[in-house]
């Protein structure tokens, strides 16, 4: 636009067109990990132009090769974020989510954000990692034991002895203690080993328990004339 009049300069005026339609983007915070039941992440809009209520309307999905693969993914809205989850056959990857939003007045607006989906391999830890028991006084040990991956809720090791370790030693485990007790059956002078994997798939952390030689567990007192 300009202005211009006979014995004046020319001046040019500039006119902006502000849009004031709303628009969102997304950020997606935590991976789906495989290893963790329950595993999700979360996507959190942000809007511009916009403060009123909203709804999920759709979601749709592709992967690396731009091939859509929806079928495996699940989305809820729970307290204004995103909760994204897959089904357990999803092959790890990173993924393109595109999301739809359906705003008060019944417009829509879409973005998009990336999903990694992987599996972390579970191992454990023990603390300790051995265990010295007399079998003459019928001692017991306690072992802690935890997950290196940050989420994961070990409910039940699986527990792993050979043919001479299975039940020379009574085992329990319960919220997050393994507790290892010698037994009748128990010999003396003898190393066990106990093996503990997260899962059948996961690799084994070894507890070893040694049992004194019968010579070496007596219980000596000392008498004092008076």
């Amino acid at each position: 636009l300009y202005i211009g009049a006979e014995g004046l300069k020319e001046v040019v005026l500039t006119v902006k067109t502000v849009s004031t339609k709303p628009t969102v983007t997304f950020k997606a915070s935590g991976n789906i990990d495989h290893s963790i039941p329950g595993s999700a992440a979360a996507v959190t809009p942000t809007f511009k132009n916009y403060s009123g209520s909203f709804t999920l309307a759709e979601v749709t999905a592709q992967d690396s090769k731009k091939q859509m693969v929806t079928e495996f993914f699940a989305a809820t809205l729970e307290n204004g974020k995103i909760l994204v989850t897959c089904a357990d056959n999803t092959p790890t990857g990173t993924y393109t989510l595109t999301l739809k939003l359906r705003l008060a007045d019944d417009s829509e607006i879409t973005g998009t954000t990336k999903v990694t989906v992987k599996r972390s391999v579970i191992k454990l830890k023990l603390s300790p990692s051995r265990l010295t028991l007399n079998k003459l006084t019928g001692d017991q040990g306690t072992v802690a034991v935890s997950s290196t991956v940050k989420g994961y809720d070990l409910t039940a090791p699986v527990i792993v002895m050979d043919e001479s370790t299975y039940g020379r030693l009574t085992v329990d485990y319960s919220n997050g203690k393994l507790t290892v007790a010698t037994n009748d059956t128990t010999q003396y002078g003898k190393t066990y080993k106990i093996a503990l994997q997260a899962n059948a798939d996961a690799p084994a952390a070894t507890l070893t328990v040694t049992i004194p030689a019968l010579t070496k567990s007596g219980v000596t007192a000392s008498l004092k004339a008076s």
